[in-house]
């Protein structure tokens, strides 16, 4: 009966027979229309990109914004687009899939959806950590065509229907579910073919939610953003809302038209009558078309190569090229950051994901200060690969297309952002670039000098950010909640840098741990640094239960073993070599 009825609903909508492929339609305007989505105000175009990644798999591009026009605008012609990407074999055996393919259409999917949506809804009540991997993906799949299915419905009160309706209802050859809505009633009352669509488009309304691009000033409640389908049953519009619905209207007639013209002059009009400041949301749009990251990314790569060969063949003219790239690199992460600061209005680390653009930027400008100093190659060649590893990860946590989430409300305060979170990651990058800098001393079998003098300093460096950061982290959790940390994860996970910086660099002021072993140490900082960054946040336990995440047990386990094998493999080569020298 699902089937049937979604498939009825979109047939319903698509006036076939009047609409045209819309080709090379000029979304630039669209893209920055507003919508609240998952409590921020964003534009339309990252909704869009967001909406990709997450049924697609796939890194969101330019195509994303139109994919959410023709799904909006053109439902028909979506449902056959192969957007949903099903990789596990088993999923595609239990749901009936035959195609030898990765991505499927919503015709595609329609069927197996209908018919497994009672095992779904069992094992929605089920916690995960009692599900399977292909029960994960299994419930994954019909939370994205449950989504998918409220962008098809989210206009359909707007949308020409493919129905003929007597002229003492409406005089226009394809009226909308609005235009017959003042004769609800009396429709209902005669019944026939017209009341039973008309029923059939309010039902596929209910609950749809998603698409809140109403503003709250045009409501008679003016408390929040709202769907059209919200502000339609629930009668919480006015004359204003009333107009910016006829401008969506004309934009879903030109569109289908593929009448680049009016599509442009609605989208104009619509912006007029929101009469807001679209700065940030423009900005938004620009991040995500720039892609800022990706290109730092390209510098610090070339930095690398450029280095790495200049070190090798000792030809100092290669030093120009890699600065100008690792200066590049680095504009294009500074910008990256800028803009999500002036797009968030808050300090630039929240998260996980933004702790790593943030550490990877203060390593590649801690390295570049180094570098310019020294001029030796050795701090640009670390910094670029600081850069990059750490940008790279960062898209782990990238994976359900947001990056610019909304924080909780005992989080939300600049002060301690700016302060306890920004000391604490600037620690990060210290240690990150000392333990670096300690394995490149450890290749070397470098115990004296300048290197060693400037490893110390990094070690002290570390320490001193590292321990107020952990400092003002209890501070702070003493006027949210109370109490100080007290026994949790991840604040131990910070203690326990400081622990291992200090054991290092008393030892070594002591005289108990000798050189040697402080670059071994040293160098053992990266697991330190690994654990307490991401390994607190696979408990599953503790205060900070905004920073969990799954799925990184078997990369940091892997992480740890190889860097602790590479530590050893030196420290045997060097006990070989002063054997040998004694020997001699």
């Amino acid at each position: 009966m699902t089937r049937h009825i979604l498939l009825l609903f979109c047939l319903l909508l698509t006036c076939l027979n009047n609409s045209v492929q819309a080709k090379g339609l000029p979304l630039d305007q669209f893209g920055t229309l507003p919508i609240l989505h998952e409590g921020r105000l964003k534009p339309m175009d990252s909704f869009a990109r967001i909406q990709w990644k997450r049924l697609s798999g796939e890194n969101a591009d330019k195509n994303a914004i139109a994919w959410l026009a023709e799904t909006i605008f053109d439902p028909a012609r979506s449902v056959q687009r192969p957007i949903f990407r099903i990789r596990s074999e088993a999923l595609k055996t239990q749901l009936g899939l035959t195609e030898e393919q990765e991505y499927y259409s919503y015709l595609d999917l329609i069927d197996a959806i209908a018919r497994t949506k009672e095992t779904a809804l069992k094992l929605a009540a089920v916690e995960t950590k009692f599900l399977s991997q292909q029960q994960i993906d299994f419930l994954v799949l019909h939370d994205n065509v449950y989504v998918y299915e409220q962008m098809l419905r989210a206009l359909s009160a707007i949308l020409p229907l493919n129905v003929a309706a007597p002229k003492e209802y409406s005089d226009k050859k394809n009226p909308s579910y609005l235009d017959l809505q003042k004769f609800a009633v009396l429709i209902q009352q005669k019944g026939g073919d017209l009341a039973d669509k008309m029923g059939l488009v309010r039902m596929g309304g209910v609950g749809n939610e998603l698409f809140r691009i109403i503003p709250p000033q045009w409501q008679s409640d003016g408390k929040t953003w709202h769907s059209p389908w919200v502000v339609i049953n629930e009668g919480k519009g006015g004359p204003l809302s009333a107009a910016y619905l006829e401008q969506w209207k004309t934009m879903a007639l030109s569109y289908r038209d593929n009448n680049a013209e009016a599509f442009i002059e609605a989208t104009r009009k619509a912006h007029t009558l929101l009469d807001q400041n679209i700065v940030k949301l423009k900005a938004e749009r620009l991040y995500s078309q720039i892609n800022p990251f990706f290109w730092a990314k390209i510098g610090y790569v070339l930095t690398f190569i450029f280095s790495i060969f200049w070190l090798a063949s000792g030809h100092h003219s290669l030093w120009r090229p890699a600065m100008v790239t690792y200066l590049g690199g680095k504009a294009f992460h500074i910008l990256g950051l800028g803009m999500r600061i002036f797009i968030l209005e808050r300090p630039p680390v929240a998260s996980l994901y933004e702790s790593l653009l943030f550490v990877s930027l203060i390593c590649v400008v801690i390295a570049f200060m180094i570098e310019w100093k020294q001029r030796k190659g050795v701090a640009i060649t670390l910094g670029s690969i600081s850069g990059f590893v750490l940008l790279w990860l960062s898209l782990t946590f990238t994976q359900d297309g947001e990056t610019k989430d909304v924080l909780v409300a005992v989080l939300n305060t600049n002060f301690w952002l700016g302060t306890h979170v920004l000391m604490i990651s600037i620690g990060y990058a210290f240690c990150v670039l000392s333990g670096l800098y300690a394995h490149f001393m450890l290749w070397m079998d470098k115990v004296k000098g300048p290197e060693s003098r400037l490893l110390f300093v990094g070690l002290l460096m570390s320490l001193f950010f590292t321990a107020i950061g952990t400092a003002l982290g209890g501070i702070w959790a003493d006027q949210s909640w109370g109490r100080f940390w007290g026994w949790d994860p991840k604040e131990n996970g910070a203690l326990l840098i400081v622990l291992w910086l200090i054991w290092i660099i008393h030892g070594r002021l002591s005289g108990h741990i000798t050189k040697h072993r402080l670059n071994a140490a040293s160098a053992a900082l990266l697991i330190i640094i690994a654990l307490s960054w991401f390994g607190t946040n696979l408990l599953g336990v503790g205060l900070h239960s905004y920073g969990f995440t799954t799925g990184l047990t078997a990369g940091l386990v892997t992480f740890c073993t190889l860097n602790l094998a590479v530590i050893l493999g030196f420290w045997y080569r060097t006990h070989i070599l002063e054997k040998r020298k004694q020997q001699t």
